[in-house]
C-alpha cells in the first residue's frame, strides 16, 4: 500500500512539473509570435535600431540590423532586358529578440522583409 501511495504521489508531482513547463513554453512561444506580428507593423530604420518594452510578463528588446537590399526583379522577353529595376526596393533585416522573465533569458533570431516603392526612370 505504501509503495502505491509513493508512486502515485511521485507521478502527480511529475505531471504537475511537466504541466508548468508546458505552460511556460506556451507563454514564451505566444510572446515571440506576438512580437514578430507587432514588428510587421513597425517602421524600421534603414540604418538599423532597437526598441524594447514589456509583454505577457516578459521584458523584451528587439535589435534589428539591415542585411541586404535589392530592387525587385523584372522578367522580360530576353535575359538582357531583365534585371533588378522593378517598382519596389526590398530590405532584409536580421532581428535579435531578447526576452527576460525573472531568472529566465531567451534569445531568438529571425529575419523580416520590408518593401519600399521607388520611382522608376521613364
Amino acid at each position: 500500500m505504501f509503495s502505491a501511495v509513493v508512486l502515485t504521489t511521485s507521478s502527480v508531482r511529475t505531471l504537475n512539473l511537466f504541466k508548468l513547463k508546458k505552460e511556460k513554453y506556451e507563454m514564451t512561444y505566444m510572446t515571440v509570435l506576438s512580437l514578430k506580428a507587432m514588428l510587421t507593423n513597425k517602421l524600421l530604420s534603414l540604418n538599423g535600431g532597437s526598441f524594447s518594452g514589456e509583454l505577457n510578463g516578459y521584458n523584451y528588446k528587439i535589435e534589428y540590423i539591415p542585411v541586404e537590399h535589392k530592387q525587385t526583379y523584372v522578367y522580360n522577353d530576353t535575359e538582357a532586358s531583365s534585371g533588378n529595376y522593378g517598382p519596389y526596393m526590398i530590405y532584409l533585416y536580421k532581428c535579435v529578440l531578447l526576452l527576460e522573465n525573472g531568472n529566465t533569458d531567451k534569445k531568438v533570431t529571425f529575419f523580416t522583409l520590408r518593401y519600399k516603392k521607388v520611382k522608376l526612370d521613364a
